[in-house]
């Protein structure tokens, strides 16, 4: 591969990482409200814990619709390294 491709195929791969790290800081902040939720010994209101999971839902679905993305701009990339074997 060319200088170019070498650093566009790191640019993607840097940004899948730092997607996939977005998306277990949001899975980490689930749990611990989950847990802080729970713990507190206060009912919970069904319609906010539905909004909330509704809006966690949304932020997961977006980061994982961007991921889905730059995966899509790495298989040029894994096949050209499998057609150079």
């Amino acid at each position: 591969m060319d200088h170019d491709r070498v650093a566009k195929h790191t640019a993607l791969i840097e940004q899948e990482d730092d997607l996939l790290k977005q998306l277990e800081t949001c899975q980490v902040m689930l749990a611990a409200a989950w847990r802080c939720a729970r713990s507190s010994g206060e009912n919970l209101h069904l319609p906010t814990v539905h909004c909330l999971i509704s809006a966690w839902r949304s932020i997961f679905q977006l980061i994982d619709d961007e991921a889905l993305q730059v995966q899509l701009h790495l298989l040029p990339f894994a096949t050209l390294s499998e057609s150079d074997h």
